[in-house]
């Protein structure tokens, strides 16, 4: 799905049981944009199939009869069509139903799945059944499954559903047979903003689907960074779901998402709620980095604690001395703090917060104005790295500058350590009364595109503008250094 705005709606977990003969309460997801939910066997990608194998879906015992080993008979509780009064148009409406959580296999009998899901270190029981190979066939039925398939939890190794994540390990009765443990990501820092991200889980029960469709929409940040916001399409049923990134590897485990999946129609049957991002929704995830860092920090012994974590790729900007250079001429730059550290701050704020630097060397003397607009973020601007601060636009302001030819700047933009939103799409434009045409590139991380732009110090004074033509950020900020002008 691709980003469309900034609204979120209220978050919730999704629950472990999809029929509501079978839960207190029911907590939901939705579709975002597109409904990009393929059956395994229809989807393209090699790798995800593959992936698909190894994840497993929650069933209630008393749905599997074992009596021959070879062909495990499942007793659906119906269709989804059935389940949710579906309209006659709407997919998957006659496949079969039943999965009530989705986990991972990332050890030899290991699953990783969310903490709701199990809902305590107690929560293994002889009422439930991990089980591989709940998926369709190209025919339309539901694949053979053998008892090989089937497994019992024995033991909750680590847990947690508190604060931002939401997780949980548990140990399977006996070592996994014919399927293949996903490899986790071992990169410590979090996505940027844009990365594309897929899954594999039981939406509404349903047999295994994959969405390869989503974007990283929001994360947090810093030392003790949680989770991360997607616009992957999941419903009950999807919770514990991995989440992977462009290499595969599970990057993290889906947890919640908006209040509302499905709506009534025309006609009394119902359809998906799908989700424009202006208009809210996103699927609230747990890093695998904090998962594992609680696995390990529970004393458990084996693989996933025997790695080490690599640091991600430092992004340009992301220091003074790293500082991106700007041409001295009207233009448009489209950046983005995902993945960016707290290196600085000012007097008029950015402690605790992510920061950016843009260097420019003026080629003429002159008087610059700059500033923020709708979000916590700030832009002051230094001679040097070691400089003292010569401007500073506070929160949602405005401040001028005067330059002198010759002389290197650095701006640097940098959040508030109480911002909300604590990462996000920014852009920041220098606009002279010949310079809307700059180009924009919002699609890299500190990326300038200054195609069409006009050099030059204004002969008169120009209006301001918070940059019309920019992007607009997930959060609504807009940065934007305005206009320049001739000293009289």
């Amino acid at each position: 799905m691709k980003i469309q705005g900034s609204k979120y709606l209220p978050m919730l977990a999704l629950t472990a049981c999809v029929n509501a003969t079978d839960a207190e309460s029911i907590e939901q997801l939705a579709i975002h944009g597109e409904d990009d939910r393929i059956d395994v066997h229809e989807h393209p990608s090699e790798l995800l199939r593959s992936r698909a194998g190894s994840v497993a879906a929650l069933h209630l015992t008393s749905r599997l009869d074992e009596t021959d080993p070879e062909n495990v008979l499942f007793e659906s509780p119906g269709t989804l069509g059935e389940d949710q009064s579906l309209c006659d148009t709407e997919r998957f409406r006659d496949q079969t139903i039943g999965a009530t959580c989705t986990a991972t296999l990332v050890e030899a009998n290991v699953l990783l799945t969310a903490a709701h899901c199990v809902e305590s270190a107690d929560a293994c029981d002889e009422d439930h059944r991990w089980v591989f190979g709940f998926e369709t066939t190209p025919g339309g039925e539901l694949s053979a499954i053998r008892s090989d398939d089937i497994y019992t939890c024995t033991r909750v190794i680590a847990i947690d559903g508190e604060r931002d994540v939401d997780y949980a390990f548990i140990e399977l009765d006996r070592p996994v047979v014919g399927r293949d443990i996903v490899p986790v990501s071992r990169i410590d820092g979090p996505l940027a903003l844009g990365d594309s991200v897929s899954t594999v889980s039981f939406p509404s029960g349903l047999p295994a689907k994959i969405d390869s469709g989503g974007q990283v929409v929001w994360s947090s940040f810093g030392e003790d960074y949680l989770d991360f916001r997607n616009t992957l399409d999941a419903f009950p049923g999807s919770s514990g779901a991995p989440v992977f990134d462009e290499a595969g590897e599970i990057r993290g485990v889906l947890r919640g998402g908006p209040s509302r999946v499905y709506e009534l129609q025309t006609g009394g049957c119902r359809a998906p709620v799908a989700y424009d991002w202006e208009e809210g929704g996103s699927i609230g995830s747990t890093y695998i980095a904090a998962a594992l860092r609680g696995l390990c920090e529970a004393g458990h012994e084996g693989p996933l604690c025997d790695g080490e974590f690599a640091s991600p790729e430092i992004p340009s900007g992301n220091t003074c001395d790293d500082a991106i250079e700007l041409d001295f001429a009207s233009q448009e730059v489209a950046l983005s703090l995902s993945q960016h550290s707290d290196d600085s701050s000012s007097a008029c704020g950015g402690a605790g917060g992510p920061d950016l630097v843009y260097s420019m060397t003026a080629d003429a003397s002159g008087t610059i104005e700059f500033g923020s607009d709708g979000s916590n973020a700030v832009v002051y601007v230094q001679t040097s790295c070691d400089s003292e601060e010569v401007g500073c636009s506070a929160l949602n302001r405005t401040a001028t500058l005067d330059v002198t030819e010759g002389e290197t700047y650095f701006f640097f933009v940098d959040m508030d350590e109480d911002s909300d939103a604590r990462l996000g799409s920014f852009s920041i434009s220098i606009e002279g009364e010949s310079g809307g045409d700059a180009g924009v590139d919002a699609g890299t991380d500190g990326g300038v595109d200054a195609g069409g732009a006009d050099a030059g110090i204004l002969e008169d004074e120009g209006g301001c503008s918070a940059g019309g033509s920019a992007p607009r950020g997930l959060f609504g900020l807009t940065l934007a250094l305005l206009f320049f002008r001739r000293r009289r």
